[in-house]
């Protein structure tokens, strides 16, 4: 994290706003906003502080004393004329640095990413000016399942922005790496009022489940998904499927650093079926064709279902047909794959396998005659296997 050397480290005066000057000064330094550092004060320019022009060290005892009355009666006698400046450049981390009591803009940021940085849930839902209800991703163990992806480190804040003319709210911009990488996030802040602290207006990110998850069991850095949208830290986070037959590819670890993108996470995932999910698909639809090709009756369904009676006047002699696949339709049937479409949640479908040959008994003009063939007979078409059911249902199209 960037840090400014501090002139009251291990001193007890307190820095304190002055007014003719128009900077904090503490032991004879002044705090120079543009350079944003300490910077010694000249000699003209001490007469109403403590006169030092070098940089101060530990006071001994009696002029520790000294100071402490020097900065108390000066805290004093500048109250107010601080609490009138606080809503002007200070309070808005311009031109000059408050305190640090914690509930400056530029030391919320700094601790709540310092905090889930150290996969500390708690100290990182304190600087928010609004807790989520649901709190499920926002823990110790999932920043811990965070960092294990890509930590996050060389935190810097930059100079606050405020929105003229509110002085209830502002933005702070930080860099920061995740993982290595840099980044970049921009945080709104806010107050109830002109003496009230800041805090994060927002802080946590809403990510949307995508619709390749649909009816899926997923998880997010290991843990079950209940819900359609959860809120998470910034940090890296990875989109699983516990789901049996399907896994997800594509960007299913992504990283998610600023609360105010717009952009949704997991868009360019989809969801494949396993080695053992397209086993289990073929052999679904390899069943259900064999048992319609080994069907005798008219309605043998996998579409292969024959008319009682032909354009032509012949009458089918229902029991008595016989149904073959084609050579090409075998191939395609040993071979099945995917074609990549989903016509609902868990549902995969196939090309059209082919055609179908039939014999059947058949009766004209009276008379009965065996072996009839016949023209334009239906072939199977696409089917689609829905793994919603156990075992998987296949239906045809």
């Amino acid at each position: 994290m960037t840090t400014h050397e501090d002139p009251r480290a291990g001193e007890s005066a307190v820095p304190v706003w002055d007014a003719e000057r128009g900077r904090w000064v503490a032991n004879g330094y002044g705090w120079d906003g543009e350079r944003e550092r300490w910077l010694a004060l000249s000699p003209a320019d001490t007469t109403a502080s403590p006169q030092r022009t070098t940089r101060p060290g530990l006071p001994r005892s009696t002029s520790r004393r000294r100071v402490v009355r020097v900065v108390a009666a000066a805290t004093a006698v500048t109250a107010m004329l601080a609490g009138l400046v606080f809503v002007g450049l200070n309070a808005l981390g311009l031109g000059g640095r408050p305190p640090r009591i914690g509930t400056d803009p530029a030391t919320v940021v700094t601790t709540y990413l310092e905090a889930i940085a150290d996969a500390d849930a708690t100290t990182a839902l304190g600087q928010l000016a609004q807790v989520p209800g649901d709190r499920s991703f926002l823990t110790d163990e999932m920043l811990r399942a965070s960092a294990g992806h890509a930590p996050i480190a060389e935190i810097s804040v930059l100079r606050p922005h405020p929105r003229t003319p509110d002085p209830l709210h502002l933005d702070v911009t930080a860099t920061f790496s995740v993982g290595g990488t840099p980044a970049t996030a921009t945080f709104p802040l806010v107050r109830t009022g002109l003496d009230s602290p800041w805090r994060l207006g927002r802080g946590t990110l809403e990510v949307v489940m995508p619709p390749a998850a649909d009816g899926l069991v997923v998880t997010v850095n290991g843990q079950a998904v209940g819900a359609d949208v959860i809120e998470v830290f910034p940090g890296t986070y990875e989109l699983a499927s516990t789901t049996p037959a399907f896994v997800l590819r594509g960007g299913t670890v992504q990283t998610l650093v600023d609360p105010a993108s717009t952009s949704p996470a997991f868009t360019d995932i989809r969801a494949e079926l396993t080695d053992s999910g397209l086993a289990t698909f073929r052999t679904a639809v390899a069943d259900a064709v064999h048992v319609c090709v080994a069907a005798t009756s008219l309605a043998a369904g996998c579409g292969l279902d024959l008319p009682p009676t032909t354009n032509d006047g012949i009458r089918l002699i229902d029991g008595t047909v016989h149904r073959s696949l084609s050579g090409s339709t075998e191939a395609a049937l040993a071979h099945l794959e995917p074609d990549g479409s989903s016509p609902a949640a868990l549902q995969i479908a196939a090309n059209r396998l082919g055609e179908v040959d039939a014999t059947a008994d058949c009766e004209k003009d009276g008379r009965r005659y065996t072996g009839c063939t016949f023209h334009g007979l239906p072939g199977l078409g696409s089917p689609v296997v829905d793994f919603s059911t156990s075992p998987p249902l296949v239906r045809w199209d």
